[in-house]
């Protein structure tokens, strides 16, 4: 006669199942979520019928200029933009998707570090910055909170390289939904940045330098991979 023990089941703690749950319902089942989320906001942001573009030779997005914002009011601070695009400043705007309270909030938290970056430096903040500011409210937020941040976003900001002298260019960043920021394309800020991009796809796998979710172990993982293999060679 056997003897049968009793068996425990170690579930996640209530936060650790919670982001689990988020991120299951808010991940797109099928395809590309980061091409979907690219298109869809290009298509929303050449909607606006904006007098500005610039192209970074892969993506163009079209901006509202302050010009066509209409005086006052709430329509000022959205400038015509569509339904679902929301404005940081002038230059820059940003696509949000998940709990309406999470985006708003970050949103917020953007457009302040704007203001700030304009008046402690005299230039317009890039989207890398706006994406950084991004990631550091959700960490802080997920952190210092009940439950972590569970939105996601998408920044498009029209830039100036080589001191702002050069041609305009359209910089996309996307900020996900574990915090980590990613540039959605390598020459997004001029010639300097062009270089460096192509050094880290030379330098890393594929994988580390695309936006496919890659989770923060695997890509911890992959930079140290990486950085031995070039100690070795």
């Amino acid at each position: 006669m056997g003897v049968t023990l009793p068996v425990r089941l170690r579930l996640p703690r209530p936060p650790l199942l919670l982001a689990l749950l988020l991120a299951l319902l808010l991940t797109p089942a099928t395809g590309s979520s980061s091409l979907r989320q690219v298109d869809a906001a290009r298509a929303g942001l050449e909607r606006s019928g904006a007098a500005a573009g610039a192209s970074n030779g892969r993506d163009t997005v079209v901006l509202c200029t302050p010009a066509a914002e209409a005086p006052g009011g709430a329509g000022a601070e959205q400038g015509g933009l569509p339904r679902g695009v929301a404005r940081i400043d002038d230059r820059a705007v940003a696509v949000g998707r998940g709990f309406l309270h999470d985006v708003t909030t970050v949103l917020d938290a953007l457009r302040e570090a704007a203001r700030d970056h304009r008046r402690l430096f005299g230039e317009p903040i890039s989207a890398a910055e706006l994406a950084a500011a991004a990631s550091l409210k959700m960490h802080r937020a997920t952190l210092t909170g009940s439950r972590p941040f569970a939105c996601e976003l998408l920044i498009a900001a029209v830039e100036r390289p080589d001191g702002g002298d050069g041609a305009p260019v359209v910089s996309l960043c996307h900020v996900g939904l574990d915090g980590l920021a990613s540039d959605v394309t390598a020459a997004a800020i001029g010639r300097q940045a062009a270089a460096h991009g192509k050094v880290l796809e030379e330098k890393l796998p594929r994988e580390a330098t695309e936006l496919s979710g890659v989770s923060e172990k695997r890509l911890s993982g992959v930079l140290e991979e990486a950085m031995a293999k070039q100690g070795n060679g």
